[in-house]
């Protein structure tokens, strides 16, 4: 689904994403890369493939959107309160 925000096409993504698509930015949220980690030193079982299918839906994302670093295109992780550059 494609809206438009202050003047800015943007895409939502069922993903928990946003592509800013005149900028070329990608904005994820929720990937939990170190929740599982920090789920089994607490004991916790998480399924092996957790941090498979958390990598598998960034590349994903990445390719669908066709980011490309080298274009100075960007993707940024939004988890804790915190923006992270990928």
């Amino acid at each position: 689904m494609e809206i438009e925000v202050a003047s800015e096409r943007v895409q939502l993504l069922p993903e928990k994403a946003l592509y800013l698509i005149q900028h070329k930015i990608l904005l994820l949220a929720d990937l939990h890369f170190g929740k599982v980690n920090h789920f089994r030193k607490a004991g916790i079982a998480v399924p092996a493939k957790a941090n498979k299918k958390n990598a598998e839906t960034l590349i994903d994302l990445i390719q669908r959107t066709k980011i490309t670093p080298k274009r100075n295109e960007k993707v940024f992780v939004i988890a804790e309160g915190k923006i992270v550059e990928v």
